[in-house]
């Protein structure tokens, strides 16, 4: 195998595991903060990212520069240990405030890098806000 299909196989294995435990997150948001869907999805998503990023880089990630990243790092690490401990709820509210805190900045990147690997993910352009929010972040890779 080269080393071209490997990276790809990387990119679409962590794309798989993150955009499931994405999915599995919002089921057992659903399912009225069901903690085992809440669990399973956080451990997916944070492999996902952990195997489209790598190790390093999935750690300096979360590596603290501000104020505001040192509170959206403990906000979302103490989400995640929340809802390990079947508070499903508070754990999901920590995870929120958490990752709105570390990756505001990076939303149009994100947006984009979904709409250009979801199926269907030109769908998303038809939502005004997010078009906006796009649109704004055409240039720069995802979570550098």
């Amino acid at each position: 195998m080269s080393e071209v299909e490997s990276g790809q196989d990387r990119v679409l294995i962590g794309n798989g595991l993150t955009y499931s435990g994405v999915a599995l997150m919002v089921l057992g948001m659903i399912l009225f903060f069901d903690s085992g869907f809440l669990a399973i999805g956080n451990i997916l998503f944070l492999f996902g990212l952990i195997v489209l990023r790598g190790p390093i880089k999935f750690l300096k990630l979360f590596k603290a520069k501000t104020l505001k990243s040192i509170t959206g790092t403990v906000l979302f690490f103490l989400g995640v240990v929340l809802i390990l401990f079947k508070f499903g709820f508070l754990g999901i509210v920590a995870e929120i405030v958490g990752a709105w805190m570390l990756f505001w900045s990076k939303l149009p990147q994100i947006i984009n890098h979904s709409i250009q690997t979801l199926p269907g993910g030109q769908f998303l352009r038809m939502i005004p806000w997010l078009n906006q929010q796009s649109s704004e972040g055409q240039a720069g890779p995802i979570l550098t």
